[in-house]
């Protein structure tokens, strides 16, 4: 192995040295990786054929002394310790709770406070990461001196992610510095998910991958693509072959199109809209709405493609019809429902922390809820296009539904008796809320856990529905869910063969009244199984930029 190729492997993973112990049958030519996308394309062929990658994290700084040292060394010894406890935890959170709960109520800070530094580590976060995982046969993690199975270092913080109720306090940590250390265990949990499908001889496709890799940071955006090639199968035309002398634009649109040539146009719609975000990306200023930003995370969770026994069906049981793709233009055949008349605050980033220490003390979050009902409330006395469907029509009974979608996890519509756990949650958020500051003791936090287990639940169906999203309410008088940035006036549209409604956007100061821009996703109440198609005759072809 060269040493260009060995500095490009070192440059690709600078959290992770030594990278690769052994390489099988590997020569390669010095001028072979003289350009940078050809080292790219190399890489995938090293991490394959390494019978042993050795991930090394560190967290201390250069020129310690040797008293810090013994202690991040102590502090990595704590940390690996409490992964490992959880790893031994059986994987069904539902049958633990109690085994959850005692771990979690210990008063073992130093360890927890070790867990929280290791996840304040950038590395899982990094593009670069995905290779080097998903296709090494054999891993192993060094953290300071401290060296630990990757399946058992992996499976015990995945653990604590999913026991986020009780890591939450136990990390000791406030509430803003909680959700980064959640995301990156979201990200290691989307590689692992990876890693095993590929270790079960299943083929990867890019579709598989599409909405995780947006969660990674790349300092090249371009190699949100290029860090996942070798990964996924390939299509008769790989438009994802790292290529440095495309623009981020072209790279975006060409990962886009090998989306569609996988899965067709509906796979891609729900992935992105100008309603996600307002950041400006640089080589991005005239990037299609409808085209996933990949630039970028997505910060809630999407609506279409939940669950085969749980999906909706708004747009009916046809295929989605494409009428044209020509370059950055989509036709589609939609019917256009109705206007947005009226909007209620956004849910934010605390509602999908609703599981965490003091996250309903937010003032704004309970008033977030309170306004929300006082909308609809409000519109049940203008017109109530519920009354005579078969659909819940009382507003109580809209909000609770409306707010988790009207699913849980496992059954749509939602069944009657999640009403109650309903009531619980928004009792324990009024209480919470009545006693800020006080929080739940870790003495107390057993008997919170088996008291509340239905309204955790309820929140984080909530949360997947609802989180950072707002209510909205149309001029025919339907009520639903909208991106945050959806403004009045906007537009519901029910594209033929979509599994959700979208919000369009009409374009101003164009010559074509039909042109449109991506908003995002919605749910309407009442509308989610094709109603809004009964009857239509003609759709409306839209034009979407």
């Amino acid at each position: 192995m060269t040493a260009n190729a060995y500095n490009l492997l070192r440059d690709r993973s600078s959290y992770l040295f030594p990278c690769l112990i052994w390489i099988d049958s590997i020569c390669i030519n010095q001028n072979n990786i003289s350009e940078k996308t050809e080292q790219v394309r190399l890489m995938g062929d090293i991490y394959t054929r390494a019978s042993l990658v050795t991930v090394w994290l560190s967290t201390s700084a250069p020129r310690q002394s040797d008293m810090d040292e013994i202690t991040d060394n102590f502090q990595a010894t704590l940390a690996l310790f409490q992964i490992r406890r959880f790893n031994s935890i059986e994987a069904s959170l539902s049958n633990n709770v109690s085994q959850f709960a005692s771990i979690a109520s210990e008063r073992e800070k130093p360890s927890w406070e070790a867990v929280s530094k290791l996840l304040d580590h950038p590395y899982f976060e990094r593009s670069w990461i995905i290779q080097e995982v998903v296709l090494a046969s054999c891993i192993r993690v060094m953290y300071r001196r401290v060296e630990i199975d990757w399946e058992i270092f992996a499976s015990g913080l995945l653990r604590m992610g999913q026991g986020n109720i009780y890591t939450g306090v136990a990390l000791r940590t406030a509430d803003a510095e909680i959700s980064p250390k959640l995301k990156r265990m979201g990200t290691l949990g989307q590689i692992e998910k990876w890693r095993r499908k590929r270790l079960r001889g299943e083929e990867i496709s890019f579709s598989d991958i599409a909405l995780g890799i947006k969660s990674f940071q790349a300092t090249d955006l371009r190699d949100k693509i290029f860090a996942v090639h070798g990964i996924c199968g390939t299509v008769s035309e790989d438009l994802t072959v790292p290529d440095y002398s495309k623009k981020l634009s072209d790279v975006y649109l060409d990962a886009t199109r090998r989306l569609i040539k996988e899965e067709g146009i509906s796979r891609i719609l729900f992935l992105e809209g100008v309603g996600y975000s307002l950041e400006a990306t640089s080589g991005l200023e005239n990037f299609p709405s409808w085209a996933p930003y990949w630039s970028r995370a997505t910060d809630f969770v999407t609506l279409s493609y939940a669950g085969q026994k749980i999906d909706y069906c708004a747009g009916g049981d046809a295929q989605l019809d494409l009428h044209h793709l020509d370059g950055t233009s989509l036709l589609l055949s939609t019917h256009l429902f109705g206007t947005i008349e009226e909007l209620g605050p956004v849910f934010g980033l605390r509602f999908s922390e609703v599981r965490e220490q003091n996250a309903v003390h937010e003032p704004q979050f309970l008033q977030a809820l309170i306004n929300s009902y006082q909308l609809i409330l409000n519109t049940e006395h203008k017109h109530n296009p519920y009354q005579h469907a078969s659909v819940p029509h009382t507003v109580e009974e809209l909000f609770w539904r409306l707010l988790i979608g009207n699913r849980t996890t496992r059954e749509r519509p939602a069944p009657l008796h999640v009403k109650e756990m309903y009531t619980t949650y928004m009792q324990l958020a009024i209480k919470e809320q009545q006693n800020i500051g006080e929080g739940i003791s870790q003495t107390a936090l057993k008997d919170v856990i088996q008291q509340v287990q239905g309204a955790w639940e309820y929140a984080g169906w909530a949360s997947r529905a609802s989180g950072n999203r707002r209510v909205c309410v149309t001029k025919n008088g339907y009520v639903g869910l909208g991106p945050p940035l959806s403004v009045i006036g906007d537009i519901v549209a029910v594209v033929i063969g979509a599994q959700t409604p979208f919000i369009v956007r009409r374009v101003k100061g164009t010559a074509e009244m039909n042109q449109f821009q991506l908003v995002g996703e919605c749910y309407i109440h009442g509308i989610m199984d094709g109603e809004a198609l009964e009857g239509m005759t003609d759709a409306t072809i839209i034009e979407v930029i």
